[in-house]
C-alpha cells in the first residue's frame, strides 16, 4: 500500500514546478522506503551478476568436483559450511579441509596468474 502511495506522491521530474510536495511524516518515509527498495533492487542484481561471475571463474579453474561444490555453495549460494556438509553428505572436518585446500589452490592460481 505505501508503494502504491509513493508512485503519486514522487513528483515527475520534468523541469516545471510543482506545487505539492510531500509534508506529511507518512508521506516523507514512503518516498523514503521508495528510495531504500530501489536501492535493494540494484544491490540484488549486482548481487546477481556477481555470483555468476564467480561462478563461472569457480568452474573455469583446475579444481576437482568437489572442490567446485564446496566452494559455490559457500560463495555463491551463501551456505554455511552445517548446510554445505548436510548437502554433499561428507564430515565437517572433511568439509573444513576441502574448502581450505580448494581456497588455497584457487589464491596459488590467481597468484601465478598475475606474476
Amino acid at each position: 500500500t505505501l508503494r502504491g502511495q509513493a508512485i503519486s506522491l514522487v513528483p515527475i521530474i520534468d523541469g516545471m514546478p510543482h506545487a505539492k510536495t510531500a509534508k506529511s511524516r507518512v508521506e516523507e518515509i514512503t518516498v523514503k522506503l521508495m528510495a531504500v527498495d530501489e536501492e535493494i533492487a540494484l544491490l540484488s542484481d549486482e548481487f546477481v551478476r556477481a555470483a555468476f561471475e564467480l561462478d563461472r571463474k569457480i568452474e573455469a579453474s583446475d579444481l576437482d568436483a568437489l572442490e567446485k561444490a564446496v566452494l559455490n555453495l559457500r560463495y555463491v549460494a551463501c551456505m554455511n559450511f552445517l548446510h554445505i556438509q548436510e548437502q554433499l553428505k561428507i564430515s565437517d572436518a572433511t568439509t573444513f579441509y576441502i574448502h581450505r585446500t580448494a581456497r588455497k589452490k584457487i589464491l596459488k592460481s590467481s597468484q601465478d596468474d598475475s606474476s
